[in-house]
């Protein structure tokens, strides 16, 4: 079974505020090797994690925290059944760096801080605050569903805060608003003292600019018959260029990629719906049955109807995500990308913080608050 990368295209949006950041809350047990524009703060706070940056793999146990830094390749993987973490995510224009310099604060690797150093205490404390007021505690149960690939509900309905309470901040009092925004600059002024120069050169922000919008356009386009031509003729370069962005900074072809996403799709539409093989198979832009099945058994390990079988087979899927009354998976955490990008992500496996043994109290706990 082939195993690929993919770039998860986040967009930092809470109900309609529009905030540069996120939170999740939860346990992530597998998250395929993959990369973001995010900073990324990682936040063990149960159980334990692997998580994979180029040749280094580290080991992350209880009140261990490890950043990664924007356009890292990453893997995280081996995470214990039940855990809990933290995971707070942060748009690049809010840092303060040059494109040789990275932030270093980790409790794991070189030049670690222990657990209980001022500033690791701080940050995680400041990322649970962050996670306490974004999220309602009433009955544990998570956010609202955000469906992908059918609107079962109206927009008003689907946003995490009720629009008619401050609609100009999303429905954040101005307390919850401007409490999240002084978490945001804790987190970011104890990540200065930590600013070094980054290990790797940078990507160069041209070819960079120019392999986001690939992968942009293939997210959105990947049902149609396209090809490296198309991109090429599209965007405006060359189609040796296409090939070449790809393997620079994916580490896979064209066409591996373009692959893996209409596979992802499939799988999607395979678990979600009770359309035909033939049918799914040509809403994900093959027009050959064949080329399909080849591709699927690949990637994914075995056939399409297997798939399908195994899926089925109870109402909780193989990769642990539950399912709403709807027949949509539980999207807690609020992402609002594109559903090709949320496809993406249901082949990893997730549990949400209402399916995990913890409280509310335990949260707060966590945040110092009383």
């Amino acid at each position: 079974m082939q195993q690929t990368g993919y770039y998860e295209i986040i967009r930092h949006t809470v109900g309609d505020a529009g905030l540069p950041f996120r939170v999740i809350l939860g346990n992530v047990q597998f998250n395929r090797l993959h990369w973001h524009d995010s900073l990324e703060i990682f936040c063990c706070i149960h159980g334990n994690v692997h998580i994979k940056t180029g040749h280094t793999e580290l080991s992350l146990g209880e009140e261990d925290l490890m950043t990664i830094g924007c356009g890292v390749v990453h893997e995280i993987s081996e995470g214990t059944p039940n855990g809990l973490q933290l995971i707070f995510s942060v748009e690049p224009s809010l840092l303060r760096l040059s494109p040789t310099e990275e932030y270093a604060l980790s409790t794991v690797g070189e030049n670690a801080l222990p657990k209980e150093h001022t500033d690791i205490q701080a940050v995680r404390t400041s990322i649970a605050r962050m996670a306490c007021l974004l999220y309602f505690p009433e009955d544990r149960k998570p956010p609202p569903v955000f469906p992908v690939f059918q609107n079962t509900k109206k927009p008003e309905e689907t946003s995490l805060f009720k629009q008619n309470d401050l609609p100009e901040k999303g429905g954040f009092s101005d307390e919850r608003w401007y409490g999240l925004h002084r978490e945001l600059y804790q987190i970011l002024l104890c990540l200065s003292r930590y600013k070094r120069q980054a290990a790797t050169s940078a990507r160069p922000k041209k070819t960079y600019e120019r392999f986001i919008q690939c992968v942009e356009l293939l997210h959105q386009t990947y049902d149609k018959p396209i090809s490296a031509a198309f991109f090429a003729n599209k965007l405006g370069f060359s189609e040796p260029t296409v090939y070449r962005l790809f393997q620079q900074h994916m580490g896979v072809s064209f066409n591996e990629y373009l692959n893996s996403v209409r596979i992802s799709a499939a799988c999607c539409l395979i678990a979600e719906s009770d359309q035909s093989i033939t049918e799914i198979a040509s809403q994900c832009g093959y027009n050959s049955l064949s080329n399909f099945y080849r591709a699927f058994h690949q990637l994914v390990g075995c056939s399409p109807r297997e798939y399908r079988q195994n899926r089925n087979a109870s109402p909780w899927n193989p990769e642990g995500v539950p399912w709403n009354q709807e027949g949509v998976p539980w999207n807690w955490e609020g992402f609002s990308g594109s559903s090709m990008q949320y496809d993406l992500l249901r082949l990893n496996r997730f549990q949400h913080f209402g399916e995990l043994p913890y409280s509310y109290e335990e949260l707060k706990a966590l945040a110092k608050i009383t």
